[in-house]
């Protein structure tokens, strides 16, 4: 967002809380999958609620993310949309793990790509956008 010339856009925060709701939500989902019982030092949504009330949480915090992501209109949604499709997909792939014949390195790769990346390129696109940076940028 700092790259354009207008970084004190309340949209750049919109978009900023986006992200950080689909990462906490995708977090409680992930640990419900690991059965992680500890998450930056602390007890895991699942350990302190069980895996029902972790998995909703996480469905809440998506559908709170939605929410604010349609006041920014129909380019921020598909971009979030994309990001959305790309996290679960890299986690069914890191879920069912590399196929017999992948190097599993280039299969780590990829999972990364989808699990992680996809998120962080998103903050990327939606605060270059919205503080308006050029499509160069």
């Amino acid at each position: 967002a700092h790259v354009g010339p207008d970084p004190e856009n309340f949209d750049v925060t919109t978009a900023g809380a986006v992200i950080e709701l689909v990462h906490l939500a995708t977090l409680y989902h992930d640990d419900v999958m690991d059965e992680a019982q500890v998450r930056r030092g602390a007890p895991s949504a699942n350990a302190r609620w069980g895996n029902n009330i972790a998995i909703l949480a996480g469905d809440y915090l998506f559908a709170t993310s939605s929410r604010l992501m349609a006041r920014l209109g129909p380019d921020a949604v598909r971009i979030i949309a994309e990001t959305f499709a790309l996290l679960v997909t890299g986690q069914m792939r890191e879920t069912k793990g590399a196929p017999a014949g992948e190097d599993a390195v280039s299969h780590y790769l990829k999972v990364v790509s989808e699990k992680t990346a996809c998120l962080i390129a998103a903050a990327g696109r939606l605060g270059g956008t919205f503080g308006g940076a050029s499509g160069d940028v």
